[in-house]
């Protein structure tokens, strides 16, 4: 058995054509086929941590709700 590794492209009407060459014998042979979408060189998004501020911050709104009216509802 011989596991072969290679990058190639599906064309656009959805083909994926392999053309390896071997050093096997010729004959009958088992090819089982892996596909798996290469992923395209991109930074990656920072993801940030915010649990360290749990708990630490405050809210101003009651200064808000102070100036707020009946007549200011939306909804």
């Amino acid at each position: 058995m011989k596991v072969l590794k290679l990058a190639t492209i599906i064309d656009e009407s959805g083909n994926l054509r392999l053309d390896i060459p071997t050093e096997l014998a010729s004959g009958a042979v088992d090819v089982v086929i892996v596909l798996n979408p290469s992923i395209p060189d991109t930074p990656q998004t920072k993801s940030y941590d915010f649990s360290d501020l749990a708990g630490r911050l405050s809210c101003a709104i009651a200064p808000c709700i102070e100036n707020f009216e009946e007549s200011d509802r939306i909804f």
